[in-house]
């Protein structure tokens, strides 16, 4: 038997989360568990989900080495345990990432040597080549609105902090400026504004009066959803109509159908970065994204998959109706999607970065 330098981090999700570490080697092994009547292509997803979402953030290089399951001869049920190996230069983060995430204030952390086989410790010391975290693996799209060192931990608060504030505005500045990209670029409205041209053409409306009509109808179908409304709700509407009045005649229009398109992918990426900085600030959505996010919440379904979805059949809609669009409004529809989740994903990585480099300095 050979002794394994280990650190143990009781986790209220995962009960057992055990790494054993060589100092000298600068390896070091994670290990935790899952249900035992899990699939184990489940159980595998899991895993590697894990070290994407909730790791990539303070672990930099990582590497899921195994997925098995075992029956266990300690505990009543059997579990799937997976094991993950890092360099230990993280460890530190890591353990403040497990701290952060634990719904106890103070999580139990022990330090002890465990005595393992000579295979198994050769194993965990070995020279085993580490994946580093590349470009893919930090777009990688997020499931869900993530939780930041700036989101407000009340939604409802009509007193945040002044970072808050500031990454709320800032955030529904750039999505209004985006808008009016799409606007100068004039090949294709945003399919919301396809359907109320829609509405507009079958009941005998103005496009402002049916934009308001959509709007308000998106509002009643928070309820079923359990989606409420906050202070960026409120200041949504305000501060992205000011921006498009305020910047659509800045912007010149090109009659290079070349720059209309740059113009577009540039609407598109500027909304979605817009986006990911007004929604983690957590003091309420849109009227639309509030759409986006309780729908994601309620399903479960990745947040990315429910914004397209949301775009497409809300343009299909507008369409049948009678809206007009453009080559803009499809690429649209198609690209919001998947690049407002792969901004959300970099806007909580960073977030979480900051917040874990804050607690190590306090």
């Amino acid at each position: 038997m050979r002794q394994v330098s280990s650190y143990k981090l009781c986790h209220w999700v995962n009960p057992s989360c055990i790494i054993p570490c060589n100092m000298e080697r600068g390896v070091c092994l994670v290990q935790t568990t899952l249900p035992g009547d899990w699939l184990e292509p489940i159980a595998a997803e899991w895993a590697t989900g894990f070290v994407r979402d909730k790791l990539a953030s303070c672990v930099h290089r990582n590497l899921v080495t195994s997925v098995y399951h075992w029956d266990g001869s300690l505990e009543s049920s059997d579990e799937w345990r997976i094991q993950l190996k890092t360099s230990i230069n993280n460890k530190d983060k890591l353990v403040s990432e497990i701290q952060k995430r634990h719904p106890f204030d103070t999580p139990q952390i022990l330090a002890w040597l465990a005595e393992s086989t000579d295979e198994y410790a050769s194993w965990v010391e070995g020279e085993t080549p580490f994946v580093a975290m590349g470009l893919s693996d930090y777009l990688r799209p997020a499931t869900k609105v993530p939780t930041t060192w700036w989101s407000s931990p009340n939604p409802m608060s009509l007193k945040p902090k002044p970072s808050t504030m500031t990454i709320l505005i800032l955030g529904e500045f750039l999505f209004g400026l985006g808008d009016a990209m799409l606007i100068a670029a004039d090949i294709g409205n945003t399919p919301w504004t396809v359907l109320a041209q829609g509405i507009a053409i079958q009941v005998d409306l103005t496009v402002g009066q049916a934009t308001f009509l959509v709007s308000a109808l998106v509002l009643l179908l928070w309820i079923p959803i359990k989606e409420v409304p906050g202070l960026g709700t409120i200041l949504n509407a305000m501060i992205i109509a000011v921006t498009i009045d305020l910047t659509v005649p800045l912007i010149p229009q090109s009659e290079s159908y070349a720059i209309s398109l740059l113009q577009v992918f540039i609407g598109i990426l500027l909304i979605a970065i817009g986006s990911s900085m007004y929604l983690t600030a957590n003091l309420g959505p849109g009227p639309r994204d509030g759409w986006m996010t309780g729908i994601q919440r309620v399903s479960g379904i990745p947040i990315g998959r429910v914004r397209i979805s949301i775009e497409v059949s809300v343009l299909i809609i507008g369409i049948f109706l009678g809206g007009k669009f453009g080559i803009g409004t499809i690429l649209f529809a198609i690209a919001i999607g998947p690049v407002v989740a792969s901004c959300l994903a970099i806007a909580g990585r960073i977030g979480s970065q900051n917040r874990t480099n804050l607690n190590s300095q306090q």
